[in-house]
């Protein structure tokens, strides 16, 4: 199941969950939204944590 998941995307994803524990919501909204479907079909990481920001607005 690994192997679906592109060093492309890992970066990507491993930037957006940074920038997410970080504080940095709007930052990591852009990056999780490219991740969400970069690989042909709908990350749940990435939806899950994108929903849950999503609740407080991103902020």
């Amino acid at each position: 199941m690994r192997k679906v998941y592109t060093t492309d995307f890992q970066q990507l994803f491993n930037m957006g969950y940074q920038n997410y524990s970080e504080g940095e919501w709007r930052v990591a909204r852009r990056l999780l939204k490219e991740t969400q479907d970069m690989l042909g079909f709908q990350d749940g990481p990435s939806t899950a944590l994108l929903n849950f920001m999503e609740t407080y607005h991103f902020e």
